[in-house]
């Protein structure tokens, strides 16, 4: 308890000089409202990156799925059974098998 009382003291005189001296308390006070500003600006941008990141991820993997129906499509008018498109596609002959009964 006495060295918790000795950091508020120490924190106490501190801010009591601060208060004092109403240049200080000023640069200080900008100190802290430019931090403030960095961090609600960095944490802005940083979400909306990851945002658009996530929409671009979508769009891509929308047109990768495409692509993916094609070719199992495009397998399967050439005859090739359900084992070997899902091979040649890297899925299950179960996920085969659900996207030719769409």
């Amino acid at each position: 308890m006495s060295e918790t009382n000795k950091y508020l003291g120490e924190a106490h005189e501190t801010l009591e000089k601060l208060s004092a001296d109403e240049r200080k308390r000023l640069e200080y006070e900008a100190r802290e409202k430019a931090l403030h500003d960095y961090n609600t600006i960095k944490q802005y941008y940083t979400k909306a990156g990851l945002e658009k990141g996530i929409e671009i991820g979508r769009g891509q993997g929308f047109q990768e799925g495409q692509e993916l129906v094609r070719q199992i499509f495009h397998l399967h008018m050439d005859g090739k059974s359900l084992a070997e498109i899902a091979e040649a596609c890297q899925l299950t002959e179960d996920e085969v098998r659900k996207i030719l009964e769409r």
